[in-house]
């Protein structure tokens, strides 16, 4: 048997695959595009000042790719294997168990290889025009292939222990998270409280190592210093982690040959049978939309998920607690600062679990042929998109409640200090949007979820479908943004250059729900049958039909 037989397969699929190269083209394409756009951002500033921004910011959206990368591909690498039952026929060959970690890591991480390695050129752009060095480029490029591979790495690892999908998904999150800002910041904390030196444990944050691979090595030796330990000590935690997955894998088919089915203990047998307290609880809803009681019945909101959410709101409130405590001092702001991280990672972690509980029924319903036998029962499209949508927001929606409060505890936090009025109403205007915004990509996340669910081949396909579609656009309506404020750009730019990205996200979010409803609304049994159907065609017969339907009320050709 050849070395990394696996592997060497799936390069050859690779290589005889034209998707790939029409994929690294249309990702450096835009990648050229999005630093064009960057480039021509309104901004006066010196164009050494502009093009090391741009460049910073380019960098700082491929090294967030790199980031989510385990979660979006590698996650449910093994899991699936688990699902469909396979995974035992792979240790009947010769394999080991690290043919077929690096296997499946080849196999479900080439496409983000791909467009990281194709966006790398488009990173050096800003050097021709000044104020980036070649040094500065090939150390970022350095720790965004490293944190490419230890994300990657992360996911298989959670792959491999959790039994499905969600929990390795959330699980792979909750390690990035710890990894790269709980070690980086716990560290900076640790450093200012108890006045010793932190910086050991911080190299094994990702988000460190990018800090310091801006530090040129004349100016900056220490930091220097620490960029080229950060680096290597994470490329090793990287090569230990799917060490440590082969060897689990390893454990896990020893435990597949020897063991023996036994019998069902009651405790499982009571939490797998829909006799119960949720049985009970929401009888109710069983007359009125049958499927919205299977989902609440048989998918409950995981526990890990909720305590991590109230856990994050807990910070929140902590955290704007100890500014109030240290008022008028440098720690304030950083205390404040943390709580708008938290805030921030309470949005994103509720959407995922939206956009999870969206895909994941759906999906699985679809694969195991109960969503036909519904169709075929009598269950229309309608009661079976309502009760899919009335379940989603029977689970989450004291969470979209609660964080729709906190969204405006910043604000009353800033206005127990002197704060200008016209920044604290330009606050207040962000935070009004950022809880429209919230429900409305809820709500879209729910529609577009269900669409991807029926049409995508695995959940972690669907979920990563339905994510990139709603939130991508927004993200990268960012990035000029980003670059308006960070060269310090009036007051009007900016205000301007807001709503600009307000408009773009609100149109993204409305052709996703456009195309969303006209698949739900036209081809609901096509879907749920898993056959093909033509989009474009729906697409065209419905902007037809609304046309004409606002053109001619009431029957207006017939009066012809």
């Amino acid at each position: 048997m050849n070395f990394l037989p696996v592997v060497q397969r799936e390069l050859l699929v690779a290589a005889r695959n034209g998707a790939g190269v029409w994929f690294r083209f249309v990702a450096a394409l835009g990648g050229v595009g999005f630093f064009a756009l960057l480039w021509m951002t309104p901004v006066k500033a010196q164009p050494q000042l502009v093009s090391d921004i741009v460049f910073r910011v380019l960098a700082g959206a491929l090294f967030g790719f790199g980031l989510l990368s385990g979660s979006l591909y590698t996650a449910d690498a093994m899991t699936s294997e688990k699902r469909e039952g396979t995974l035992g026929l792979l240790f009947l060959t010769e394999l080991r168990g690290y043919d077929i970690v690096l296997g499946k890591l080849v196999s479900t991480s080439l496409r983000a290889a791909y467009g990281v390695i194709a966006l790398v050129p488009v990173l050096s752009l800003p050097v021709l025009v000044g104020g980036v060095s070649g040094g500065q480029v090939v150390r970022a490029v350095m720790v965004i292939l490293v944190t490419l591979l230890i994300s990657l790495s992360i996911g298989m690892m959670a792959s491999v222990v959790a039994r499905e999908f969600r929990g390795a998904l959330m699980a792979s999150l909750l390690a990035v998270g710890l990894l790269s800002v709980g070690l980086d910041g716990g560290g900076w904390l640790w450093a200012r409280v108890v006045r010793t030196n932190a910086d050991p444990v911080r190299t094994l944050s990702p988000l460190a190592a990018f800090r310091w691979s801006q530090a040129e090595p004349r100016k900056a030796p220490g930091l220097h210093a620490l960029y080229q330990q950060a680096w290597r000590r994470q490329a090793v935690l990287a090569l230990v982690l799917l060490g440590a997955s082969s060897w689990m894998i390893r454990r896990y088919r020893d435990r597949v040959i020897e063991s023996r089915p036994g019998p069902v203990g009651e405790g499982k047998v009571r939490r797998g049978s829909l006799v119960g307290y949720r049985h009970v609880h929401w009888g109710d809803i069983l007359e009125r939309r049958p499927y919205a009681w299977f989902q609440l019945v048989m998918r409950p909101v995981e526990r890990g998920g909720e305590i991590l959410f109230y856990a994050l709101g807990a910070g929140l409130v902590v955290a704007l607690g100890i500014s109030l405590a240290v008022a008028g001092t440098p720690t304030a702001w950083w205390a404040i600062g943390a709580g708008l991280v938290l805030l921030w990672s309470m949005h994103l972690l509720l959407k995922v679990h939206v956009a999870l509980a969206a895909t994941r029924g759906i999906a699985e319903d679809r694969a195991s042929g109960a969503l036909e036998l519904l169709v075929v029962a009598g269950q229309g499209r309608d009661q079976i998109i309502q009760g899919h949508n009335h379940a989603l927001f029977r689970q989450h929606r004291v969470a979209m409640i609660l964080l729709s409060c906190l969204q405006f505890l910043p604000l009353f936090r800033l206005s127990m200090d002197d704060v200008d009025i016209r920044h604290a109403s330009g606050i207040f205007i962000g935070l009004v949007y950022g809880v429209a915004m919230l429900w409305v990509d809820l709500e879209t996340l729910a529609q577009v979820g269900l669409r991807q669910g029926l049409k995508e081949p695995s959940p972690q396909a669907a979920f990563r479908a339905t994510f990139l579609r709603v939130l991508l656009p927004g993200w990268i309506g960012m990035l000029p943004l980003a670059v308006i404020f960070l060269t310090g750009a009036g007051a009007g730019v900016g205000f301007l250059a807001f709503h600009l990205w307000l408009a773009w996200s609100v149109y993204t979010v409305y052709r996703a729900r456009k195309r969303a409803r006209i698949d739900l609304e036209h081809g609901f049994q096509a879907l749920a049958a898993g056959l093909d159907f033509d989009t474009d065609d729906w697409e065209m017969r419905d902007d037809f039909r609304r046309a004409a339907g606002a053109q001619y009320p009431a029957g207006g050709l017939r009066s012809w």
